[in-house]
């Protein structure tokens, strides 16, 4: 009887003890989940919007952003490297596993545009501590 006894008392000191290691690793796992930090990746991060021709006036090209990150994604105020390439965002703060929408906008009617091929910068702030600024490019040529 004595020993059956014990059989029971160990076995339920080590389901005790497994059960207690369950919710400690599933503890820190969660706390490592909370812990990563933003992070900013795209579906592409350059586009060629081939030739053009400025009777057709603005052209575009959508980009997808999305934070895989544990935490929120905020996004700065976007700048271009030309006032000829404009640039919204949908939203400015992405939640982990959410998309947002960067559309860049090209006008080729807004000054004159060098010869050939070229391209335009669009700079996006993060709080993403590896991407603390993301650039996009978009490349045109310009014809008659």
């Amino acid at each position: 009887m004595i020993i059956k006894n014990k059989k029971i008392i160990i076995l339920f000191l080590i389901l005790i003890a497994a059960a207690i290691g369950v919710l400690m690793f599933g503890k820190q796992l969660t706390q490592l989940i909370k812990e990563k930090p933003p992070n900013a990746q795209f579906d592409s991060k350059e586009y060629d919007l081939g030739k053009i021709r400025k009777a057709d006036g603005v052209v575009n090209k959508n980009f997808v952003i999305t934070n895989i990150g544990g935490e929120k994604l905020i996004i700065g105020d976007i700048t271009t490297s030309c006032g000829c390439t404009t640039a919204k965002i949908d939203k400015k703060e992405i939640l982990p596993g959410e998309k947002a929408n960067i559309m860049v906008n090209f006008d080729p009617n807004f000054h004159e545009e060098p010869k050939g091929r070229f391209s335009r910068s669009i700079y996006i702030p993060t709080n993403d501590p590896d991407n603390k600024e993301i650039e996009l490019k978009i490349f045109t040529e310009i014809y008659e």
